[in-house]
């Protein structure tokens, strides 16, 4: 956290939502009570890892959509403490199928078979956004539409199994935000399908004393455990 900083909040500018003109995001910033008010303007998500000109969508949607994520990673940046004047490096856009890479290789330090479920499930996904010509899209521009499709997709195999991969999606995105490659998680506000408990299958009586008859005649310690039961 740095020192602290004095800026108005940020705003959308979006030219009357017309496409043929830059839209930015502005805002007021001053190191100190004290120092020059300065105006900042901000046409690109670059720096942020996003995609590198969103003036350049021509879709309203999809524009709309990328200037309020970067409103919205600029207004967190501003509460952290962030100089927009500062030098710093750009961060180069990261495609959404390294980062689920690089999310996923920082969780081998879970148990083996935890790990293999991890890669399982992300595999799955990374597939599911292949098949649905996602593969070259930034990160930041999977929504939570992207995952319930590919959930959906899931979805009649069981509870269980859609829940677990909600879980993995969930622990994922959470890692990329934690390592700053978003700012909210698409798979938040998603929730778990009920899951329906198979009951065990209750054997009669007569099928009961057959098998502890069997068990008897040829797996005595088995039988002996039966009977503690």
């Amino acid at each position: 956290m740095k020192g602290k900083t004095y800026y108005s909040y940020p705003i959308l500018c979006d030219r009357k939502k017309d496409l043929s003109k830059s839209w930015y995001i502005e805002f007021y910033f001053q190191k100190t009570a004290n120092s020059e008010r300065k105006r900042v303007i901000i046409k690109s998500g670059k720096r942020f890892g996003m995609q590198l000109d969103g003036n350049r969508l021509k879709n309203k949607k999809q524009r709309q959509s990328y200037f309020n994520d970067l409103l919205k990673i600029i207004s967190s940046r501003l509460n952290e403490g962030w100089d927009p004047f500062d030098t710093f490096e750009e961060v180069e856009a990261i495609n959404c199928m390294e980062a689920l890479d690089y999310a996923l290789s920082l969780k081998k330090n879970v148990s083996y078979q935890t790990f293999k479920d991890y890669k399982i499930r992300i595999n799955a996904f990374k597939k599911y956004l292949d098949r649905n010509n996602l593969s070259d899209k930034l990160i930041c521009e999977i929504k939570r539409n992207h995952i319930h499709q590919f959930l959906n997709s899931i979805k009649n195999t069981s509870g269980k199994n859609y829940n677990n991969y909600l879980k993995v999606l969930k622990l994922i995105f959470n890692l990329l935000i934690k390592n700053e490659f978003l700012i909210k998680n698409p798979v938040k506000g998603i929730t778990k399908l009920k899951a329906i408990t198979k009951q065990h299958k209750v054997y009669s009586a007569e099928l009961l004393n057959y098998i502890l008859n069997f068990m008897k005649l040829n797996k005595k310690d088995l039988y002996l455990c039966c009977l503690l039961d």
